[in-house]
């Protein structure tokens, strides 16, 4: 079993469709297939076009962080498109999960931190 370890820093920025898709490719990963035919992802994706998934998939590719490496560039010229799952996949995405709520922790920390001083203001304001 591979332990998972936050190795690089993420960018947190993915959108709504990057985050299915990455879930489920991490799912995939989990369950040991190694490679995605193009109609499972668009029946998992909602949508009828090629284009659409090749779209996304180049947009996790041109990532900086790991998630690029969560996916193999796609085979699009063929009647059955496809791509290849990275072997740990679902460890760069719980990785990322974990670097995401590190974030979230800091922020909420970090708003808490705000209102015991303005309630510390307030306190100092009324004496």
């Amino acid at each position: 079993m591979m332990v998972c370890k936050l190795r690089n820093a993420f960018e947190l920025n993915l959108t709504e469709d990057e985050r299915q898709l990455c879930g489920w490719v991490a799912e995939q990963a989990r369950i040991g297939i190694d490679r995605v035919e193009y109609a499972e992802v668009k029946a998992v994706m909602g949508t009828d076009d090629d284009r659409d998934i090749t779209e996304l998939l180049r947009q996790m590719r041109e990532r900086r962080d790991d998630i690029h490496k969560m996916v193999h560039s796609p085979i699009v010229h063929t009647i059955m498109p496809y791509f290849d799952v990275h072997r740990d996949a679902d460890c760069i995405w719980d990785d990322y999960c974990r670097a995401e709520m590190e974030e979230l922790g800091d922020d909420l920390l970090h708003d808490i931190e705000g209102l015991e001083r303005e309630e510390l203001e307030c306190l100092t304001c009324a004496v």
